[in-house]
C-alpha cells in the first residue's frame, strides 16, 4: 500500500537469496522501486521542464542517474556478503527504469509539430539497419546467456552484469518499436503477444506458487527443485489468465467496485 515493501525487507534483513527461508512476497520488492519511480519522476520531469529542460538535456539527466544507480550498486556491493541490500535498493537498483527513460527521449519525434507522431518509425540508413538486425539479434542471445547463466551473488554480477543486462533490453527494445529485423518479427508473435497481455498478473503470481510447490521438494536437492518450477509454471500460466480476465481487467477498466 506504501510502496516501500523493497526497504521494509532490507530493514528486517531479509534476504533474497536464502533458499531455505524463501519470502513469498519477496518479488513485490520491484513493484515498490517501480511505484517509487512513477510517484518522483514525474514530478522531476515537470520541475526541471519548468526549468527549461529540453530533450537533449533529459538524455544527459538520464544518463547521470543511471551511471550513479549502476556505480552505487557496485561500490556498495561487498563479496561474500549477502547482495539483498543493493538488489533491493532503488538508489541501487533504478537504472533499467532510467535506460528506459532514455530510450524513451532519445526515439520521440524531434519535430515541434503538435500533429507529428510523437514515437515515429524512423526511416534509418540501409547500412544502419542491416547492422541493428544483426546487433539485435546478438543482444537478445547475450541477454537470454546472461538469465540463464549469471550467478545470483558474484561480483560481476553487480559490478557490470545486471547493466549489461538492462542496456540489451534496450537494444532490443529499440527494434522491436523500429519493427527492423527478426527480433521485432519474433515478439511479434501469438504467443509472446499473449505472454506480454498477461505478464504482470504472471509476476504477480509465479513466485509464491515457486516457494509453495517447492517445499516438499526442497529436501530432495536441486533437479527436484526444477520440476517444482515447472509444475509452478503449468499452474501460473491458467491462473493468471484468469486473474488477468476476471481481475486485473475489470478492476482497471471499472476500479475496486468492479
Amino acid at each position: 500500500l506504501t510502496f516501500s515493501n523493497n526497504w521494509v525487507q532490507i530493514i528486517q534483513s531479509h534476504s533474497y537469496f536464502a533458499d531455505t527461508v524463501p519470502q513469498v512476497f519477496s518479488h513485490y520488492w520491484s513493484l515498490s522501486v517501480e511505484e517509487q519511480f512513477y510517484v518522483v519522476w514525474p514530478l522531476l520531469f515537470v520541475a526541471l521542464c519548468a526549468l527549461g529542460a529540453r530533450r537533449k538535456h533529459w538524455l544527459i539527466i538520464t544518463s547521470l542517474i543511471a551511471i550513479t544507480s549502476a556505480s552505487l550498486m557496485g561500490i556498495l556491493f561487498t563479496p561474500g556478503v549477502d547482495p539483498t541490500r543493493v538488489y533491493y535498493g532503488t538508489d541501487t537498483h533504478s537504472f533499467g527504469l532510467i535506460l528506459g527513460a532514455f530510450l524513451a527521449f532519445w526515439m520521440s519525434s524531434r519535430s515541434a509539430s503538435a500533429l507529428a507522431d510523437s514515437w515515429p518509425k524512423y526511416q534509418t540508413e540501409p547500412r544502419f539497419r542491416r547492422t541493428l538486425q544483426v546487433n539485435s539479434v546478438i543482444a537478445l542471445a547475450g541477454l537470454i546467456a546472461l538469465c540463464v547463466f549469471l550467478p545470483d551473488q558474484s561480483a560481476i554480477t553487480y559490478r557490470g552484469g545486471i547493466v549489461l543486462a538492462s542496456v540489451l533490453t534496450a537494444l532490443v527494445l529499440f527494434t522491436i518499436v523500429q519493427e527492423i529485423g527478426p527480433i521485432h518479427h519474433i515478439f511479434q508473435s501469438k504467443v509472446l503477444r499473449w505472454l506480454g497481455v498477461r505478464s504482470f498478473s504472471l509476476y504477480l503470481w509465479h513466485w509464491p506458487l515457486i516457494v509453495i510447490i517447492s517445499e516438499p521438494f526442497r529436501a530432495h536437492g536441486e533437479q527436484h527443485s526444477l520440476i517444482a518450477g515447472f509444475i509452478a509454471l503449468a499452474i501460473a500460466l491458467p491462473l493468471s489468465a484468469l486473474w488477468y480476465k476476471y481481475i486485473e481487467t475489470p478492476f482497471r477498466r471499472h476500479g475496486i467496485k468492479a
